[in-house]
């Protein structure tokens, strides 16, 4: 008889040990053990059932991320019922003092405009120092942007992820 509880909760380690693997994180002490201990328990059966479980999760977490943008982020863009936060993250994750004020400001105005407003902060001081022809200190501010982005994206993917 499968036990398909037992089923679950070995598909729910294998779901948090693929948070580690994607975040390249070290896995907590024991956990990678216990899932493998786990899973060679399994029948035939139950090894196929797992099989089944896992694809359908990977297949509902694609089709949550496709149906919830359906636009792509492009330098400027204000708020819309399909506006892609996420490629407004990873446009910030590569932003650069190269860009210039104006590529700069579109970008910031993004941000504000979708109540971005924490990971926005830095770049508006960079801007600022920008203007005032600060490089080196506009440098600063840009990657504490870089790693706002960075941070909201990952806190983004987890949250994707566990639905």
């Amino acid at each position: 008889m499968m036990d398909l509880d037992k089923i679950f909760e070995v598909a729910d380690l294998q779901l948090s040990l693929n948070v580690f693997d994607e975040y390249g994180a070290e896995y907590p002490k024991g956990l990678k053990e216990k899932l493998d201990t786990r899973i060679d328990s399994f029948t035939k059966e139950e090894q196929d059932m797992f099989i089944d479980v896992m694809m359908a999760y990977k297949l509902s977490v694609k089709n949550k991320k496709e149906t919830m943008n359906t636009s792509t982020y492009k330098l400027g863009d204000k708020w819309s019922k399909d506006f892609d936060y996420d490629g407004m993250l990873e446009f910030g994750s590569k932003t650069s003092v190269a860009m210039g004020i104006e590529s700069l400001q579109k970008l910031y105005d993004s941000f504000e405009d979708v109540n971005y407003h924490s990971e926005a902060s830095p770049l508006y001081y960079a801007i600022q120092l920008l203007k005032i022809n600060d490089k080196a200190k506009a440098e600063i501010y840009i990657t504490k942007f870089i790693m706002e982005c960075r941070d909201t994206l990952n806190k983004n993917k987890i949250y994707y992820d566990s639905i």
